[in-house]
């Protein structure tokens, strides 16, 4: 749950642990813990878990990806972004392994792009669209991964610039790509019907 210090966080902390105890679950103290992110202020309220103050943590997993406290990490996705690029440089190696031990003859260079979109792409900008904060620095560093791939496609040095690649086989920079993935999950919340309050009156 994500809320405001004050009113708002005491009535989600209270909402919350009435449907834990509704279906019988008991969540352990140690699974549930608070991140506040932003100055602290007099109407930052003490959160509590079954009569237990929560602790209070400066990043933490959720979905895959670390959600770090502005102050302390600045904000950042640094921590997100590293682990993408590591996820894609192994990503392209498969993609790689998979070009040299089939033979694919005229359709190299198609499948290729195929499995650049649907495998690497995906594996690296999964929840990018929720990406918070992100500059230009850290997606430049998404787009070397991408470049690399190219790069070992078509056998070329690594001096050949990007814009190139993208010319040559008419495909998207990632760069848009995020930008196009936040459009449209914007347009999905804003043309939406069913607000939380609904579900919570449900």
């Amino acid at each position: 749950s994500v809320t405001k210090c004050g009113q708002d966080s005491l009535a989600a902390n209270v909402f919350i642990g009435s449907q834990i105890d509704q279906i019988k679950q008991q969540c352990g103290v140690n699974k549930c813990h608070q991140i506040h992110i932003g100055q602290e202020r007099n109407t930052c309220p003490v959160l509590k878990i079954h009569d237990t103050e929560m602790d209070i943590v400066s990043e933490s997993k959720y979905l895959g990806d670390t959600i770090s406290n502005k102050i302390q990490q600045n904000g950042s996705n640094d921590k997100n972004i590293k682990k993408r690029c590591n996820t894609g440089y192994g990503t392209l190696s498969k993609i790689m392994t998979m070009l040299k031990t089939v033979s694919l003859g005229f359709y190299y260079f198609e499948m290729a792009l195929v499995l650049r979109e649907s495998y690497l792409i995906n594996s690296m900008l999964f929840n990018s669209e929720v990406w918070y904060g992100l500059n230009k620095i850290q997606v430049n560093k998404l787009t070397e991964v991408d470049k690399l791939l190219f790069q070992k496609i078509m056998e070329v040095p690594d001096s050949t610039p990007i814009t190139s690649f993208y010319l040559e086989f008419g495909t998207i920079p990632i760069e848009y790509i995020i930008k196009a993935r936040r459009i449209i999950f914007l347009h999905t919340i804003l043309t939406r019907t069913f607000t939380f309050l609904q579900y919570i009156e449900k």
